[in-house]
């Protein structure tokens, strides 16, 4: 009798176990659509110290890239269960403006470190002058990311 009380009771941790995980979730063919209106303001240009500084409202980070310019960004992470196929990603974006600004934009500070006691800068501006739109793309789309903040 101990033993079928044993065997019940393992059963039962085993399929909750299982559950936690997912793996009793699974169900094939249901297809789902996540649609999602994102409203923005007009840019917001400040000028600082012969700089610009450009912000959006409704936007929730900015570009983090080292010598690169401070822009506004919206990110969003979905979470969806094990096993889910992703078959596109679709992002509309509204007519774009072009808007010239009579200075530079604020730039992310630089990574600063000393060797043999001499001051070593990263910088990538001669990078930077070589495109002509920064960021290259309007959106980025990472299917496999599993962390805490967008890389």
């Amino acid at each position: 009798m101990k033993k079928l009380i044993s065997i019940i009771i393992l059963c039962f941790i085993l399929i909750n176990g299982l559950q936690a995980f997912g793996i009793s979730e699974i169900k094939e063919n249901q297809n789902y659509e996540i649609v999602e209106l994102i409203n923005f303001s007009d840019l917001i240009i400040k000028e600082k110290e012969q700089k610009i500084i450009v912000s959006v409202e409704n936007t929730n980070s900015y570009t983090k890239e080292p010598d690169y310019p401070i822009l506004p960004i919206y990110s969003k992470i979905y979470n969806f269960p094990i096993g889910t196929i992703i078959d596109n990603v679709h992002i509309k974006f509204s007519e774009s403006k072009k808007i010239i600004l009579e200075n530079e934009i604020v730039s992310n500070p630089v990574p600063v470190t000393f060797k043999d006691g001499k001051r070593v800068t990263y910088s990538q501006t001669k990078l930077f002058s070589d495109i002509d739109i920064y960021p290259e793309e309007l959106f980025r789309y990472y299917p496999d990311y599993q962390g805490s903040d967008i890389p």
